[in-house]
């Protein structure tokens, strides 16, 4: 099985030597490797070229596209999936690198099962040391995706996965432009409606560095809440007439507004950019709580976790 691996690049000259030494190191030999030059600033790209020059077997299978100016992390997934030519695609971010293996554990799983995506575990490390390691959601599709909707309960990550290409294609599930923060959000539910099946390894197949402080995961600016809104927006119109979904999407929505909150935006901005009809008497009072400034915080953010954990538990 031919990977197309697609990794943006932008302001990692610390951490792309790395990411690159991992991926020329994967023991997959078909694999594709799509680098997108996103006007990085600073020397990354010569780091990049410099360890290339280290793999000369390898070089031949790796693609420099480049950016004339800074389009962001969505565009440059965009412009990295364009090319691909591989019947599946794995992201990687220039910050984070893989185990010797990873690319291989997960297409035998994918050939063994037949899915269209697969999960596996990863790593989550801070200088250069793991603190934790985290397994996939070992639970049924459906379940995954509705404590999904509800959001901050499981991952909405598309790195450390294997995505069959023509699950974008098929069903035109695209990043959107200027979606930088929540962008996989924006696609991964979706994909996952779409695809014939899950599959998962327990196997690490990712190694996600949680001390890149430039980082946008690392930061809840209002522009980054906006776009994170954005992104709820594209999956609620996914979502729309979905009667299994609508109780998850209208309890993720109600947790926006819980979030604008906790940063101090204002609440009507969910209204502008990621209104959802909410129905039911419990909702609609729990809608009422969270909104309100004159419920305490502290009493909204409970009354809330305790309506989601009531509504998960009851998931089948």
């Amino acid at each position: 099985m031919k990977v197309s691996v697609l990794v943006p690049v932008y302001g990692v000259e610390g951490f792309i030597e790395r990411c690159a030494t991992s991926l020329m190191e994967q023991t997959h030999e078909d694999v594709e490797y799509i680098f997108v030059d996103d006007a990085t600033p600073d020397a990354s790209m010569r780091v990049l070229e410099r360890v290339l020059a280290q793999y000369p077997h390898r070089r031949a299978q790796v693609r420099m596209l480049t950016h004339e100016q800074n389009g962001g992390l969505a565009q440059a997934r965009i412009t990295a999936l364009h090319a691909a030519t591989g019947e599946a695609v794995m992201v990687v971010d220039s910050d984070d690198s893989l185990p010797r293996e990873a690319i291989a554990t997960l297409c035998a799983t994918m050939e063994r099962s037949g899915c269209d995506i697969v999960d596996g575990a990863y790593e989550m490390e801070r200088d250069g040391t793991t603190i934790a390691v985290k397994q996939p959601f070992a639970g049924n599709l459906r379940r995954y995706l509705r404590t999904m909707l509800c959001h901050d309960l499981v991952d909405n990550n598309v790195w450390g996965r294997l995505i069959k290409k023509d699950l974008f294609d098929r069903h035109h599930i695209m990043w959107t432009p200027g979606v930088n923060n929540g962008e996989d959000y924006s696609v991964v539910p979706r994909l996952l409606d779409c695809a014939s099946g899950r599959a998962t390894t327990s196997q690490v197949v990712y190694r996600y560095r949680t001390d890149n402080t430039s980082s946008i995961s690392n930061s809840m600016t209002q522009s980054h809440f906006e776009s994170w809104l954005r992104a709820c927006a594209i999956v609620r119109d996914h979502y729309a007439g979905k009667a299994d979904y609508a109780t998850a999407l209208r309890l993720g929505i109600i947790g926006e507004m819980r979030r604008a909150r906790r940063y101090g935006y204002p609440v009507a901005l969910v209204d502008e950019l990621c209104a959802v009809e909410v129905n039911g008497a419990v909702l609609r009072a729990l809608k009422c709580c969270v909104r309100s400034r004159r419920v305490p915080f502290w009493l909204a953010n409970a009354l809330y976790k305790a309506v989601r954990r009531i509504y998960c538990s009851l998931l089948a």
